[in-house]
């Protein structure tokens, strides 16, 4: 079998500013360089700092932790021999704002970081050639910038790949599912299941856990052909797929689910089952496992006249059973439940018979992501979200920046009847989809210019339909050469409150932010850094609110201005002399 080495960690998302040299002058007359090019050591528990020459570097083993601490104005260099893994991690721990360089043996550049440890801390993750000896730089963020930290250097372990699925059993009648569980994929990566054979089992996606284990039911109808059909499944992001599984599908069953409670069919919530009343007096017993108090919900769909009820474990009727709850003559009914195991039972009005689909829901949660753009949950390229159309009418935006041009793709995973819509800054729709994707999924495509910022909407396609799915965004190419647009139009959409990373590339350069308000409030804008900053404050129509130039520390500019609930703000930053480049953060608060 096909194996793959697959890293056990995953990357980190967040890159540092481009490579500057912050005036720093590297010698031979030691490691410990300040950076107006005199010499002056390191000391403070840094241990052999501050003399030898370049080949004297301090040389530190991976999987060792060197405490040391930085004084305004020096860099610290260190020398190691990469180890057979497949990626290493440079970071620094503690309470110093950090920056770090990592370069080759020679001191050739490969790329730098400021923020992509845990808090302030630099981290980077690159793959290294075995037995190769690599630099690594450390600085404080600011030149006049001091603290204690301590170097670690970390080798990646890696965990065997190895797509594996195994299936329920062996044959199903046709209009029930199959179950299947799959181990050995990429961890929170995506998983194809392919079914071939027959017709109208169309191909679907799931997501592994943190583990790489998925589980998956495999729907099938009453129409569904007999006879012998083979599944395997795929990890999306190595191409390597499990053994395909052969198992039949039986002529469906005379009475596709049980009538009693000892014989009804398992269900699970948001996924939707098939059922059918074959003769007047049928009944058609379902059971689910609740993990949590609250209200559950069930609700048929479909041409026929159905009613359903939630039945307890002494065969009782709890509450009262419904008729037409739902949508057309469907049934509709909610109750309070415990934990545990629950049943419901579902049977035609009066005499009638036909088919339907049946689904229960699990108590809504609060809305996990905002109904406009004022509240639009802001995502990445390359992540997957999970997300949850909690209610009827419910939606849920996203925002996303589109930080280079580009095609990117924007599809639902899941069980759920997606529909989608494709907004511009404006909110103003651009194009929508309903099953463009995989089964009843939705996808949009689009090539979309950079420096741009974006809004998806996810729904039922039915309205009042709900349940889970989970979105994926990927595109964006390379990393784009200016941070932050150079005006309002193509400004970055960044959260309301929180630290943004900044840099002037250029000469001249202007950084544009934009972010939405959900509540009133006065918000405090400032920036951080050893620079000349001014910066001004916006409203979406371009109308200056606040402007500063040293209001900050330093000769940093601060705003502070009183805001409105829903809606967009735009901050523009720029050097006070047009020839001066280098980092800075924003920091917004309210």
């Amino acid at each position: 079998m096909r194996r793959l080495l697959l890293l056990s960690l995953a990357l980190t998302g967040c890159s540092g500013p481009e490579r500057q040299d912050f005036n720093a002058r590297r010698t031979d007359a030691g490691v410990s360089t300040p950076l107006d090019g005199g010499s002056q050591s390191a000391d403070g528990g840094h241990g052999g700092l501050d003399g030898g020459s370049h080949g004297d570097a301090i040389i530190v083993s991976v999987g060792e932790d060197r405490p040391a601490r930085l004084e305004p104005g020096i860099v610290h260099l260190y020398r190691f021999v990469a180890l057979d893994a497949p990626l290493h991690r440079m970071e620094t721990l503690g309470n110093a704002d950090t920056w770090c360089e990592l370069r080759m043996g020679d001191g050739t550049a490969i790329e730098d970081d400021d923020d992509g440890g845990d808090g302030l801390n630099c981290g980077i993750e690159s793959a290294l050639e075995p037995d190769r000896p690599y630099e690594l730089m450390v600085r404080h963020f600011r030149d006049t910038g001091e603290g204690d930290y301590t170097l670690r250097i970390t080798a990646l372990t890696g965990s065997v790949l190895d797509p594996q699925i195994t299936l329920a059993g062996e044959r199903v009648p046709a209009g029930q599912t199959m179950g299947m569980d799959g181990v050995g994929f990429t961890p929170l990566g995506l998983v194809r299941i392919e079914v071939s054979g027959g017709q109208g089992l169309p191909q679907t996606e799931v997501q592994a856990d943190e583990e790489g284990r998925f589980s998956h039911q495999i729907r099938t109808t009453r129409e569904t052909p007999p006879g012998t059909y083979r599944v395997r499944a795929t990890d999306q992001e190595s191409g390597i797929g499990s053994l395909w599984q052969d198992w039949f599908i039986d002529p469906a069953a005379a009475d596709d689910h049980g009538n009693n409670r000892a014989q009804a069919t398992p269900l699970v919530l948001g996924v939707i089952a098939d059922g059918h009343i074959e003769e007047s007096g049928d009944e058609d017993w379902f059971r689910f496992e609740a993990p949590r108090a609250g209200e559950y919900t069930v609700e048929t769909r479909g041409a026929t006249d159905t009613k359903c009820a939630f039945i307890d474990a002494q065969d009782e009727t709890i509450g009262t059973e419904n008729d037409d709850g739902g949508e057309g003559q469907n049934c509709r009914a909610s109750q309070s439940l415990p934990a545990g195991t629950a049943w419901v039972r579902v049977r035609g009005f009066v005499d009638r018979t036909g088919p339907y689909e049946i689904v229960v829901h699990a108590p809504v949660v609060a809305d996990d992501h905002g109904d406009d753009r004022f509240g639009a949950s802001l995502v990445v390229a390359n992540t997957i979200v999970g997300g949850h159309i909690g209610q009827a009418n419910d939606q849920d935006w996203f925002a996303f920046n589109a930080e280079v041009g580009g095609v990117y793709t924007l599809r639902t995973i899941g069980a759920l009847d997606a529909y989608c819509e494709l907004r511009d800054h404006s909110g103003a729709l651009v194009t929508e989809d309903d099953n463009n994707g995989l089964g009843q999924n939705c996808q949009i495509q689009r090539v979309l210019p950079g420096h741009s910022v974006w809004y998806l909407s996810v729904r039922h396609a039915a309205n009042t339909g709900t349940g889970d799915y989970m979105l994926f965004m990927s595109g964006g190419g390379r990393t784009a050469d200016d941070d932050h647009g150079n005006d309002s139009e193509h400004a970055t959409l960044v959260p309301a409150m929180g630290t943004v990373n900044g840099r002037f590339e250029a000469p001249s350069d202007h950084d544009y932010i934009r972010f939405a308000t959900q509540v009133a409030g006065t918000w405090t804008l400032q920036t951080e850094s050893d620079s000349d900053t001014t910066c001004v404050l916006f409203d979406e129509a371009d109308r200056e609110l606040a402007a500063d130039d040293d209001g900050g520390q330093g000769l940093n500019c601060r705003v502070e201005q009183a805001l409105e609930p829903d809606r967009i703000y735009i901050f523009s930053v720029r050097p006070f002399r047009a020839s001066a480049t280098g980092a800075y953060r924003i920091q917004l608060t309210r």
